[in-house]
């Protein structure tokens, strides 16, 4: 359990990790690509790593107003074709919210699509918007999952992170279309870029018109020396951000990136993600900068909230894993405890019980045999479900050592036992081949000899019994199964059936201590795999399991 909760904890940071990432490269590579086609493929490529989909593609809307491709990952041409043009929002919609649908079948809004979405292989399908910054829709993400897949919030939250930046790289290419012939590059979208001399004060010789949105200094102001761009940087900054530039200096980068925080003319706080490029002159001095920031508070602000978050998620599971850890330890000595303390006595009622029917013998009735009969009984079942407790408890404490496990020539041995027990009984047993397994052998064992036995005793009433242990095809997910033909149960029943001390049927009529599925399904677990039961009364019933990830 502490192994899975640990688990738990490093993959919520690694995928916070992986977010941060690739939000990063993007932002980075909105500075480098050349090409807009550049950086569409730059992002499916994020998106599929963020969101752990194995298909993605960028949709943008023509002068026309329809959806086409742009890039693509796993889609075929067909697909494509069929789909292009689909519009989940309209194309008049602001600010549309993601659609996500995590069964393709179960959506009605896909159903002129499904036969061709169903033929891709397509389990589930998230539409991410793609916006302008006045909020009108330029186009659609698409990600796309094999199998029904509902995405998590922060699955979501990244892939739309992908999304925004996507917005933000059609804004520049259509702003430098627009104003080609103007020195300014985007003057409506979300960057700033600025040209600043190496001087003291680090005068601005360059800026585009929407400085004031970001910093709340006048462009005017900026231009004719009034406000210096060394002035607006936060004073507990100003002296890393100098030493960062004079170690690129020193390294001849012609490029680097930092953050740091800003001073609005308002006094606001806002942190910024600088892109700089060094111009030198002839003789490699230094000469100009040439960037553009962008605002990063709320990107920020959304990482220290998932660092606190994960900080507190992770305090949260070491405060249950220990507590878990006392509770599991406890338990174990209770149930040491209990079963040494029930043992003795049970003995004792168990051989004072033989001797006063002995001693009295002559003069016992019918009556009085058949009790004597029934407290031996009960002692006897007490002993058996005192042990079975005890070897429950041991599977958790049991290191698995994976080797290869032949699960037919183990099933045929415990066939034959059973059958040397009951040479009566006429049961058709039927073990395929070579069932191979990487297992504990040991646990291996118990497992096969308490899902036979269960077989074996519900097939009791039955003249004609049948036993099958196989392995369906891969296909079908390439588990192992035991099947019997015996009197089976209710399926409402089967979320509890591998519950310890849970019974579907009389002890009288199949005896039993209730605990043998509850430690199949343990040791199952233990190999890191998982059971399930199929059954319909009197129509027999079904185990299948895995025994890995």
């Amino acid at each position: 359990m502490a192994e899975a909760a640990k688990g738990g904890e490093e993959f919520a940071e690694s995928e916070s990790r992986t977010w941060l990432h690739e939000v990063y490269r993007l932002s980075d590579a909105l500075h480098r690509t050349a090409t807009l086609q550049e950086f569409h493929e730059l992002a499916v490529d994020g998106v599929m790593r963020i969101s752990g989909a194995p298909r993605a593609a960028i949709l943008v809307m023509d002068d026309a107003g329809v959806m086409r491709f742009r890039a693509w990952r796993g889609i075929s041409a067909t697909y494509r074709q069929a789909v292009e043009g689909h519009n989940p929002w309209g194309p008049k919609a602001v600010d549309p919210a993601p659609v996500v649908v995590p069964d393709v079948a179960a959506d009605a809004a896909l159903a002129p699509f499904l036969e061709r979405i169903t033929a891709e292989g397509i389990g589930a399908v998230a539409f991410l918007p793609i916006v302008m910054r006045d909020g009108a829709l330029a186009g659609k993400f698409m990600v796309y999952f094999d199998a029904p897949h509902a995405m998590s919030a922060l699955e979501l939250e990244a892939a739309r992170a992908v999304a925004n930046h996507v917005g933000f790289a059609l804004e520049r290419k259509e702003a430098e279309r627009r104003l080609r012939d103007e020195r300014q590059l985007f003057v409506e979208g979300p960057v700033v870029v600025f040209r600043w001399r190496m001087a003291r004060g680090w005068p601005v010789d360059f800026v585009s018109s929407n400085v004031e949105q970001l910093t709340g200094h006048a462009q005017a102001d900026w231009l004719s020396g009034r406000v210096a761009f060394k002035a607006i940087v936060h004073a507990d900054d100003i002296a890393r951000v100098e030493a960062e530039i004079a170690t690129h200096f020193a390294s001849h980068s012609e490029r680097f990136a930092q953050e740091y925080r800003i001073v609005r003319a308002d006094g606001a706080v806002r942190w910024v993600r600088d892109f700089t490029r060094i111009l030198r002159d002839g003789d490699g001095a230094v000469a100009q900068f040439h960037g553009y920031l962008l605002d990063v508070t709320d990107e920020r602000a959304r990482a220290d909230r998932l660092r606190e978050l994960t900080a507190d998620l992770e305090s949260r599971v070491a405060e249950r894993t220990a507590a878990l850890e006392e509770a599991m330890h406890e338990l174990e000595a209770f149930t040491y405890s209990v079963s040494h303390d029930l043992r003795s006595p049970l003995r004792w009622i168990d051989s004072y019980s033989a001797l006063l029917r002995e001693s009295t013998a002559p003069h016992l009735d019918a009556d009085a045999e058949a009790m004597f009969a029934k407290i031996r009984g009960a002692t006897r079942r007490m002993s058996m479900l005192v042990d079975d407790l005890l070897a429950l408890t041991r599977i958790a404490k049991v290191p698995v050592a994976r080797v290869p496990v032949n699960l037919s020539r183990l099933a045929a041995e415990i066939a034959a036992a059973l059958q040397e027990g009951a040479p009566g009984r006429r049961v058709e047993w039927e073990i395929a081949p070579d069932l191979l397994a990487e297992a504990d052998a040991g646990l291996a064992r118990l497992l096969m000899e308490n899902l036979l036995a269960n077989a074996w005793k519900f097939t009791g009433q039955r003249e004609h019994a049948r036993i099958c242990v196989g392995r369906e095809p891969a296909a079908d997910g390439g588990r192992f199964y035991v099947r019997d033909n015996g009197i089976g149960f209710d399926m409402q029943h089967a979320a509890n059936i591998f519950e310890p001390f849970h019974r579907l049927h009389s002890a009288e009529a199949f005896p039993g201590t209730g605990i043998g599925l509850a430690t199949v399904q343990r040791i199952v677990r233990r190999h890191g795999g998982a059971i399930d039961a199929w059954a319909a009364p009197d129509e027999g019933a079904a185990f299948r399991f895995s025994l890995a990830p």
